[in-house]
């Protein structure tokens, strides 16, 4: 039997460090996207050969022009490795063929009007696009796309004006290296507006890549290449949806353990933008709340504004891998009262802001004044700081033992301020071992900012943004310390109908994988209901047992602390209630239980993702659940110490942990629960829908948990 000979696998290298360029559909008219595009290739001096592809013209922009893609190849002695399709829409499967044909190895689709667009037509053309890019294993980026530049070569597939109309360098004559930060976006613009915002700010970029409609090549691929790469420290993202959620975790993994912060906006906080994620290339932007539990599993930062992207990720970049060692922050000021508004600011971001113990004190007091202080915020008035400097008084602050990172305040308007600080300047900034985030109250100037970058010392012009940064660096350490690969939970959903269990049944299939106790019995007579609730020797609870019925109380189905001279009529009345209630539903009984000690009643249960599939729910049990809203989503844990975390970020921790002289409930055995209950969904994953344990009681210390209820919708098979 003849077998498929699998697609080769697509040719990174070719797509972002090609030797040698087509243009398809280049034209003279560099007020059109496809004369833009050539225009921005050739402005910056490409170190490549460039042919245009044009059907009617000879020459493009000084460049002999090649009719078709195979005449180009034949005339440049072998195909061009990547081509830059800037054709109708229509015409671009049939263009992409032909490429691959002659032996193109990857290619940029600058042209819309594929899945983005409504209609079926653009989407019939992007899966003819999707097809050919996986027959001849091709390296594709968009449809939709504007392109990527490759500084580190000067190198611009683009026709951003951000690159196109450049008259600054490309990368800040300060950096040697090639670059440092690396924007990867959904979004065009967005992704090219990053670059030409943060390079007003003197940041050095790498690549700027946007992957559009991503028929191929996917956001997270780029990252995964770039680390190959090697030259990124920093990665910037900006994402409307992410298609492939095994992708995703393989390549957060792997950048969280080489130390390549991923600093990510996400499009999604609303139905609204979920609305205009799908319209706008095709994206499942998928649940809010899925998403930040799975960048919070990983170490991925998860900022609120264009701005504060920019200025976390150039956070990380300038102090360079430097972390800190726990969440204490020490604040060099000349203004008190910028002082405390910076302390302010520290404990919103969840910072901490330590007195600083006497020894420190000491080194700091003998250059201030009477009217500084030393205790935290360090006031050093500008009378210190024009005696020892921003850099000594920095570099003092640091050197107390409660310190783990530097958020000061300054007026950076002028570079002379710093410049006069001389080698000491550098030398603490890329010198401490502790990082350092500044905000200025003033505008800094381009020199400035230069100055500050390459002397280590993070620099923003936003308080919120220099506090975030600081806890974005805090929890990156604490992710890359403490990360545990989350429980496999890929298996796709079972093709069987989704079954509701009955609260016994639900019990036994969990009980038999050591989640939760056994269930009571099953009491299908009166008779039968007054001998199970005498056997308890306690009051009981009975509750109606019915997959039609998987909300009880709704239907009068639950009774609780019946004695046993009342459980026969009790079962006989309960029958009567929901019958009139839900005349048609299928009854198997009424189940017998003993009545659970008081405590604090959690919700505990699994929600399917459509994209990452079965995760962890946790929260305030009982009513409090939707009132409160008061829950954490989690991916699957085998970590004592995450499902601590995960109760402890809970509005009703305190509840848990004693609060008000409450006893202690028994955490432990909850956290047991916890991940018993996380075992066995990974062990089951295709066929569980959604499993709702609530209430939950955790009783005193020492006493257990009790699984009072029991929801679970199964797939059959």
């Amino acid at each position: 039997m003849n077998q498929m000979t699998p697609a080769p696998k697509p040719d990174l290298r070719a797509l972002f460090d090609p030797k040698s360029i087509a243009v398809i559909g280049a034209s003279n008219d560099t007020t059109k996207i496809p004369g833009m595009t050539l225009e921005s290739l050739l402005k910056h001096g490409v170190d490549v050969p460039v042919c245009p592809v044009h059907p009617k013209l000879e020459e493009v922009q000084g460049l002999k022009a090649y009719p078709t893609v195979e005449a180009a190849a034949q005339a440049m002695g072998a195909a061009p490795e990547l081509a830059i399709i800037v054709i109708p829409a229509r015409a671009v499967p049939d263009m992409l063929e032909s490429c691959a044909q002659v032996g193109v190895r990857a290619a940029i689709i600058i042209t819309s009007g594929f899945a983005e667009e409504q209609g079926e037509e653009g989407a019939a053309l992007q899966a003819r696009v999707v097809e050919i890019i996986a027959r001849h294993g091709l390296a594709v980026l968009g449809p939709n796309a504007q392109g990527y530049a490759n500084f580190a070569r000067a190198l611009c597939c683009t026709f951003s004006p951000a690159v196109r109309l450049a008259t600054d360098p490309l990368i800040p004559e300060w950096c040697e290296d090639g670059g440092r930060i690396s924007v990867v976006a959904q979004s065009g613009a967005l992704g090219f507006s990053l670059y030409d915002t943060g390079r007003l700010k003197e940041l050095p970029y790498r690549f700027v890549v946007t992957t559009g409609n991503e028929a191929g090549v996917s956001a997270f691929d780029v990252v995964d290449h770039l680390l190959d790469e090697g030259g990124t420290q920093v990665f910037v993202m900006f994402l409307e949806g992410i298609r492939d959620a095994a992708r995703f975790r393989e390549v957060a993994e792997r950048a969280l353990r080489a130390g390549k912060p991923l600093v990510v906006a996400k499009v999604g906080m609303s139905a609204a933008a979920e609305r205009s994620a799908a319209s706008h290339t095709g994206a499942l932007a998928g649940s809010w709340r899925a998403n930040k539990a799975m960048f919070d599993a990983y170490g991925v930062t998860l900022v609120e504004s264009h701005e504060e992207l920019i200025d976390v990720a150039a956070a990380f970049m300038v102090n360079r891998h430097r972390l800190p060692k726990g969440r204490g922050i020490g604040i060099p000021t000349s203004s008190g009262g910028a002082g405390g508004w910076t302390a302010d600011g520290c404990a919103a971001a969840g910072l901490e802001v330590p007195e600083l113990e006497p020894e420190a004190r000491a080194r700091i007091d003998k250059f201030l004044p009477p009217y500084g202080s030393s205790i935290n915020p360090v006031d050093g008035t500008a009378q210190a700081i024009g005696l020892i400097g921003n850099s000594e008084l920095t570099r003092l602050t640091a050197l107390s033992e409660r310190v783990h990172g530097i958020v000061g305040v300054t007026s950076a308007i002028n570079a002379a301020a710093f410049l006069k600080e001389g080698e000491n300047f550098p030398r603490v900034g890329l010198g401490l071992e502790k990082p350092i985030c500044y905000w200025s109250y003033t505008r800094p100037s381009r020199e400035t900012y230069a100055l500050f970058a390459k002397s280590g010392w993070a620099l923003s012009t936003n308080l919120r943004h220099s506090t975030r940064a600081m806890a974005a660096m805090c929890a990156y350490a604490e992710a890359k310390e403490r990360f545990r690969p989350p429980l496999p939970a890929d298996a796709p959903p079972a093709p069987g109908e989704i079954e509701t269990m009955t609260e016994r049944e639900a019990k036994a299939w969990l009980h038999g994988s050591g989640v939760g106790g056994a269930p009571g019995g099953l009491a299908t007579s009166a008779g039968e209901a007054a001998t199970l609730a005498a056997a308890l020797g306690r009051p009981a609870a009975l509750k109606i047992q019915s997959p039609d019925i998987p909300h009880k109380t709704e239907a009068g189905g639950v009774a609780l602390g019946v004695g046993p001279e009342a459980a026969a009529a009790e079962f006989d009345a309960m029958l009567a209630r929901v019958k009139s209630r839900a005349p048609d539903a299928a009854i198997e009984g009424v189940l017998v239980e003993p009545m659970a000690p008081a405590g604090a009643q959690m919700l505990l249960g699994i929600t399917r993702d459509p994209l990452f599939g079965p995760m962890l729910l946790v929260g305030a049990g009982g009513i409090y659940a939707e009132v409160l809203d008061d829950v954490a989503l989690s991916p699957l844990l085998d970590d004592e110490a995450a499902a601590l975390r995960l109760l402890q970020g809970l509005k009703t921790w305190p509840l848990l942990d004693g609060a008000r002289g409450q006893a202690k409930a028994d955490v432990p055995a909850l956290v047991t629960l916890m991940l018993a209950l996380c075992r066995f969904v990974s062990d089951n994953a295709a066929r569980i829908e959604d499993i709702d344990l609530n209430p939950v009681v955790a009783h005193e210390m020492g006493q257990g948990v009790s699984v009072l209820d029991a929801l679970v919708l199964r797939r059959a098979g």
